[in-house]
């Protein structure tokens, strides 16, 4: 099937509109406020971690970081909590969408950023030591990476906002988010940045290169979420026509319930098993090549 199928929309305004309205039907609603805020306080917490390290070697410098870490942990659990109840979220729906933006930066662009650079910093043959001069240089690198990437995607959605979005585009807000977490895209994903990786470093270095793989996809991928959600932030300030209206209550049967703890189980389970493969082959490979 040709990828131009749809509607040939000539004004790039008109067909900018439709692009950013389809996100608050899709990836921007915001019903998905509460599902931003929870993933950006696990990622922060799983940071937690490695602060938590280096600040019980004696580390005092990070303390305040660590410190920003618990403050934004506490703050997405209560938005989290609180954007259960919907009626604040759509009556204010620019501040509503400012915390999506909020916890975009915090922790799906930072909170990711920093999970790949930790790994690269902290482990950079399989076991735990931070040498502050090296940490300084992968820091220094990933930081030109990001700000490359944000230049590239801010250049694109110029172009895009001067041309005009594609209608496959605008299709693909509403269905994008089926794909990449259907149950083979995340399996595929999970081989690839676990077994991938230690084959190639016959896993003296797979914890590095486990986390510069997953650096670069998030350094690359997450600036585009946030400049789109900033830009979008900014048009609900503008014109009421992007607001989405309240939906109706939901009373869940006992079969959808049951279906989304089964969903949350299985990312549960491949986040488990991703770490259990990466540590399993750290200690294995070296031994056996």
């Amino acid at each position: 099937m040709s990828e131009s199928v749809g509607p040939v929309i000539e004004d790039p305004r008109e067909a900018n509109k439709l692009y950013f309205l389809s996100l608050a039907d899709g990836r921007f609603s915001l019903l998905r406020l509460p599902l931003m805020a929870f993933i950006s306080s696990v990622m922060l917490a799983v940071n937690l971690v490695s602060l938590g390290s280096l600040v019980y070697l004696g580390l005092d410098e990070f303390l305040p970081l660590w410190r920003a870490h618990l403050v934004m942990i506490v703050f997405g659990l209560a938005v989290f909590l609180l954007s259960l109840i919907r009626w604040w979220v759509f009556r204010f729906q620019v501040f509503s969408t400012a915390l999506m933006t909020l916890f975009g930066i915090t922790g799906w662009l930072y909170g990711c950023c920093y999970m790949g650079f930790s790994l690269m910093a902290m482990f950079p043959k399989g076991e735990f030591s931070f040498d502050p001069a090296y940490a300084g240089v992968c820091a220094v690198l990933c930081l030109l990476f990001l700000c490359g990437s944000f230049a590239v995607n801010l250049n694109l959605l110029h172009r895009r906002l001067r041309y005009g979005h594609s209608w496959k585009r605008t299709l693909g807000n509403l269905t994008a988010s089926s794909r990449v977490y259907s149950p083979k895209s995340m399996w595929t994903i999970f081989a690839v940045v676990t077994i991938g990786p230690n084959l190639l470093t016959q896993g003296t270095y797979a914890v590095f290169t486990l986390g510069l793989v997953y650096f670069l996809l998030a350094a690359s991928v997450m600036p585009a979420l946030v400049i789109e959600l900033v830009y979008f932030t900014l048009l609900k300030s503008r014109d009421r026509v992007y607001w989405e209206e309240r939906p109706p209550k939901r009373v869940l049967s006992g079969s959808q319930v049951t279906a989304a703890l089964w969903k949350v189980l299985k990312i549960v389970l491949i986040i488990a098993a991703l770490v259990i493969v990466v540590e399993v082959l750290n200690y294995v490979l070296p031994r056996i090549l």
